[in-house]
């Protein structure tokens, strides 16, 4: 199974769901930037396959910087989820959204906050994702230890896409 991490212990999971039950979802292509700002731009390329999805997850230093507006080659993304975790120097902030059937090719991902933050964006794109009822519920948790953990509902054939925000030092 193939997974998308986005570092930024906030933890948000969405599970894909295949075309038909005898179909796989298939990893295409992913892209990655970091920075500060309020607008962030991320070429990202989709593959030729049918059944595509696009998946951005989006994490922020800090729980009161939103992201306002997402598009990818200028069509509106939506917002599959988002949590809010910490408070003062633990505060942070993650979200997923997604482009059902998003144009084939090289196109910019639009990232607009609410205000400057700390950011990190990644984007994954798949194929054999049913465009009708493309993920399941989005499910979070957070923790103010290394220890978050949470129970994902999946099935075989499904695929789960995670997506976490972490403040304090990094594991040695």
């Amino acid at each position: 199974m193939k997974r998308f991490v986005v570092f930024a212990a906030l933890l948000a999971i969405v599970v894909l769901w295949a075309r038909s039950s005898a179909a796989a979802i298939v990893f295409d292509a992913r892209s990655v930037t970091t920075g500060s700002g309020v607008s962030f731009t991320l070429p990202h390329t989709v593959g030729v396959g049918n059944d595509r999805i696009l998946i951005v997850g989006v994490s922020t230093f800090t729980a009161n910087k939103t992201v306002t507006a997402m598009t990818y080659a200028g069509q509106p993304m939506t917002r599959i989820g988002f949590l809010d975790g910490g408070t003062g120097a633990n505060d942070r902030r993650m979200e997923l959204w997604r482009l059902v059937n998003p144009p084939m090719g090289t196109a910019n991902v639009v990232v607009t906050m609410s205000s400057s933050s700390k950011t990190v964006v990644g984007a994954a794109s798949f194929f054999g994702v049913d465009p009708t009822t493309p993920h399941g519920a989005f499910v979070s948790n957070e923790a103010n230890t290394n220890l978050a953990t949470l129970t994902v509902p999946s099935a075989a054939g499904e695929l789960v896409i995670d997506c976490l925000s972490v403040q304090g030092n990094a594991a040695t």
